[in-house]
């Protein structure tokens, strides 16, 4: 099996190329598509990626002949590149929307013309927006971020793939954790830091604000594909997630058909 990562360069692609190196026995070769942008090396300086072939592509989510010609002879790509939210989020609309919707619809027009037989995109449950409830796949999605929204657009660019492929999408709480790739601005590691060298964190709002954070070292593994899809922490036997299949009678009522959408 032959994987491509767009936005492998970055926080969770750096663990989930250990994991598919380390863990998956069908792995042929990893791809590594990145623009980059974050200025993020430790990929190239940190790891030692021997294994299976590891290949690099500098490459735009939103560059289609780059990304059409990365495709060929891939099986599965995983798709992690994004402008994530940070607490400029609601500051840069154009942004969020071009990288995130735009760049999922550059890359569905892509995968609709290759051989690739597998996709999982690494949605957010930011889609939920805020709720005082606990949520499962079974609630309507309703973002209020421009993060958020500009996630779910992704999504309706990426499902229509479900009448030729496997697909699966994949909806993470916050990620925190170490790898030499971690995001300092990611708020679980941003709260540490601050505990840790300043002696004190700051949180904006009432403090009663809560959601569940996910760490990367454990979020990899589930989204590592297998031929025969995907592994069991992402099928419900994560110790710390809430995983909950949707079944098909919603699945059809949405027109999602036959893919998997999971609350990481």
């Amino acid at each position: 099996m032959r994987v491509l990562i767009t936005g492998g360069a970055g926080y969770l692609g750096y663990s989930l190329v250990k994991q598919l190196l380390e863990a998956v026995e069908q792995l042929h070769s990893v791809t590594i598509y990145d623009n980059l942008s974050r200025k993020n090396y430790s990929l190239f300086t940190e790891a030692r990626f021997n294994q299976k072939p590891v290949h690099f592509i500098r490459g735009d989510i939103l560059d289609g002949r780059t990304l059409s010609a990365a495709l060929n002879d891939i099986d599965c790509v995983v798709h992690l590149a994004a402008k994530v939210t940070t607490p400029f989020a609601d500051h840069e609309m154009h942004l969020y929307d071009q990288v995130n919707h735009w760049g999922s619809a550059q890359l569905a027009t892509a995968i609709e013309q290759s051989s690739v037989q597998k996709v999982i995109y690494l949605s957010s449950i930011s889609v939920y927006g805020s709720s005082d409830s606990p949520i499962d796949e079974l609630i309507e999605p309703n973002p209020h971020s421009f993060y958020g929204i500009s996630k779910l657009a992704g999504e309706k660019q990426i499902i229509p793939l479900q009448n030729t492929r496997d697909i699966y999408i994949l909806r993470s709480g916050n990620v925190y954790g170490y790898n030499p790739a971690y995001r300092i601005d990611a708020v679980i590691n941003k709260l540490m830091f601050d505990a840790n060298f300043i002696g004190r964190i700051k949180i904006n709002g009432s403090g009663e604000q809560h959601r569940r954070p996910i760490e990367a070292l454990r979020e990899a593994p589930a989204m590592a594909p297998r031929e025969s899809g995907l592994p069991e922490e992402a099928n419900g036997a994560a110790s710390q997630r809430v995983v909950v299949g949707l079944d098909a009678n919603r699945r059809a009522q949405r027109g999602i058909g036959q893919d998997h959408v999971v609350l990481l």
